[in-house]
C-alpha cells in the first residue's frame, strides 16, 4: 500500500542521523522524568524479576537513594550520546 502518489515500489523508511539522536534524548528525558518521580513518590516494597539483582546493587551502594541513582545515570548517559549524535549530524553531514 502507497501513502502517496508518488511513493515507489518496495520503499522503506530510513531515519537519519538526527532522527535517531532525537529517540535517545526522548529515551534520556524519560528516564530523568522517572527518577524524579522515583524521588518524589519512593517505592516502598523490594523488586523482583530479572533485573532485580541491578537495584540491589544501586541500593547497596546509594542506600535508599538508589533507585534514583540509576535512572539518573541511565538519563545521563541518554542525553549525553543523543546530543552527542544530534551535534555531529548537524550541518550537510549526511549519517
Amino acid at each position: 500500500m502507497k501513502l502517496w502518489r508518488g511513493q515507489p515500489d518496495g520503499w522503506a523508511w530510513k531515519p537519519t542521523g538526527r532522527d535517531i539522536a532525537r529517540v535517545w534524548i526522548v529515551f534520556g528525558v524519560m528516564f530523568l522524568l522517572l527518577a524524579l518521580y522515583t524521588l518524589w513518590f519512593p517505592f516502598a516494597s523490594s523488586r523482583t524479576g530479572r533485573w532485580r539483582w541491578l537495584f540491589d546493587v544501586f541500593l547497596a551502594a546509594f542506600g535508599p537513594q538508589g533507585e534514583v541513582v540509576l535512572y539518573s545515570i541511565i538519563a545521563a548517559a541518554f542525553l549525553f550520546f543523543g546530543i552527542r549524535k544530534y551535534r555531529a549530524t548537524s550541518g550537510n553531514n549526511v549519517d
